[in-house]
């Protein structure tokens, strides 16, 4: 193959990581924001020998344990290189964009001529719906995850050939087992791949499709077997779920999912506005319930049926909703609707545009018409990524920015309460008392209002933790006390609350009360817990200086 050759197979690749680089460029310039505090802080390997015990010890965030070995292994990786500087972890966050959406394309050549297989992926790789998973250095888990559900799919043809060695098998498992261990959505993988195999129609020998399908679910079996061994939990531990998912009926539970599935679609077709939080209410009806299930009867019809366009239509909107099932709240979730979670699943839409367009009649005149629209659109998504992307700048810059988008985000209301909360704190360290009282009301107020939106259950604690902190710099004991009734209510052993009663009883010189309550914080929750190291250090101090020491 000649250098013009090569060079003609390379454009698309440059043009596409010009284009990621460019939208998410901004992002060098960001600080680590929202749940980017446990990348920084995180109790997670400094060094890489550390890092095979990430497969047996889970890592905590706030009150739960996250189980995701290849993902704070590749944390791990940025730790050395960068140590706590954010633009290390950005751009290896944008290098995964590149590379997934390089992936997507290659996948969209097994299905469409060269052009609209570009375009799809350009679209995919700006889409400003999405742009979370990879603005966000702690949202690393979809872009590992997503690379491994396009990798499987991308060596398909490979494996499924009859000659194919059967190492190509066990590469299969391999990749499906650590995209399970990057983020749990890999569990789609054996459906995707059905799904995948229909739709375009690949020469399958049927028992080479059933081994492949038989090494993918064990992966996945194997992860399963790995976390329950960890954590015992499939579920996020520690932590209930969502405030009323417990509680709701089967069909508020589906009707809620359908409304986030149409929030899904709205944040793909029309991305506005966006926001880092999306309040999620339970729903007894929603309209589009009852027509998502005659829709998927006729896709899979179609699939299964259909002509060629039919059916690769139909695939391309099944991948959508395939992707998107571990996040529709169909069983009780920690998380709200989360932009991230569109993370590979965006890809359908317009990839059925792509091939629609492909099989437009050949006229010229429609054809620079649309790619001219095509142009437009992914230059228009580019900029509101972009946007987007100086958004993300810090925790600031965004809370601010999504109370403006939705004032009833009780996330948002957290955070200007802890901003009003410092602030006093601040003022009475400088002795400004009567300035700082104000500042703490307007805290409570901010936190009270949270708690009226019915936060979830780790926000809940959060809420009553900073309230009783709050109410403790007003000498409000009782209120206080009141706090942290409510709090361990929820979680009898919150770390945090049980320090801070142990420095007020030290403080007050009640060394034994400190040390019962510093004993109540249990641990460690792993070799690298830097929580339970100073819960250790307050304990041999509190002995040491307790009477008749």
């Amino acid at each position: 193959m000649g250098w013009q050759a090569k060079l003609n197979i390379s454009v698309p690749y440059i043009l596409i990581m010009v284009v990621v680089c460019v939208a998410y460029g901004p992002t060098l310039e960001n600080d680590f924001a929202l749940d980017d505090e446990v990348v920084r802080n995180g109790d997670y390997p400094a060094t890489l020998a550390e890092i095979p015990y990430l497969w047996f010890e889970a890592v905590p965030q706030g009150s739960t344990l996250v189980y995701r070995p290849f993902t704070f292994a590749s944390f791990a990786c940025d730790r050395v290189l960068w140590g706590t500087s954010p633009t290390g972890y950005h751009l290896s966050n944008m290098l995964l964009a590149t590379v997934a959406a390089w992936l997507i394309f290659a996948l969209g050549r097994q299905l469409l001529p060269l052009p609209y297989a570009l375009c799809a992926a350009l679209c995919f790789a700006v889409l400003p719906g999405q742009c979370e998973a990879v603005v966000a250095v702690s949202n690393r888990s979809q872009l590992l995850g997503a690379v491994a559900m396009i990798a499987v799919l991308l060596f398909l043809p490979r494996t499924l050939r009859q000659d194919s060695s059967p190492r190509w098998l066990g590469l299969s498992g391999v990749v499906t087992l650590l995209g399970c261990y990057a983020k749990e959505t890999a569990f789609v993988i054996p459906l995707l791949t059905l799904l995948w195999v229909q739709g375009t129609q690949l020469a399958a020998d049927r028992n080479k499709l059933r081994r492949i399908l038989t090494w993918q679910v064990v992966a996945c079996l194997l992860y399963v077997v790995s976390r329950l061994m960890v954590i015992s939990t499939l579920a996020a531990p520690g932590l209930p779920g969502s405030h009323f998912a417990e509680t709701e009926s089967a069909t508020t539970r589906y009707f809620t999912a359908a409304f986030c599935f149409t929030t899904y679609v709205r944040l793909v077709v029309w991305p506005f506005p966006l926001s880092c939080d999306y309040p999620l209410s339970p729903v007894s009806f929603h309209f589009m319930g009852l027509l998502y299930p005659v829709l998927v009867a006729f896709l899979v019809y179609w699939l299964w049926r259909g002509k060629p366009l039919l059916r690769q239509c139909s695939m391309a909107i099944l991948w959508f909703l395939v992707c998107l099932l571990p996040a529709l709240h169909i069983v009780p979730l920690v998380m709200p609707i989360a932009e991230r979670l569109l993370y590979p699943a965006a890809w359908g839409i317009p990839l059925c545009f792509a091939i629609l367009l492909a099989r437009l009649p050949a006229k010229r005149f429609l054809h620079y018409t649309l790619w001219i629209l095509a142009s437009t659109v992914i230059a228009a998504a580019s900029v509101v990524t972009m946007h987007r992307a100086i958004e993300w700048h810090d925790n600031y810059s965004l809370w601010h920015s999504a109370e403006e988008v939705f004032p009833q985000s009780y996330r948002a209301a957290i955070f200007r309460g802890s901003e009003y909360a410092r602030e006093g704190h601040a003022m009475i360290v400088h002795g400004r008392k009567e300035e700082a009282a104000k500042c703490f009301a307007k805290a409570i107020l901010y936190y009270e209002k949270a708690l009226a939106a019915k936060a979830n259950t780790a926000n809940r604690l959060l809420v009553y933790y900073n309230l009783a902190l709050v109410w403790h710099l007003l000498d409000e004991r009782r209120k206080a006390e009141q706090s942290l009734y409510e709090l361990f209510t929820l979680q009898a052993d919150y770390a945090p609350a049980w320090m801070f009663l142990g420095d007020v009883a030290a403080r007050a010189g009640d060394w034994e009360r400190a040390l019962l309550c510093y004993r109540k914080v249990t641990g460690p929750r792993n070799r690298w817990d830097r929580q339970y190291a100073e819960v250790k250090n307050r304990i041999a101090k509190a002995e040491k200086t307790k009477p008749g020491k």
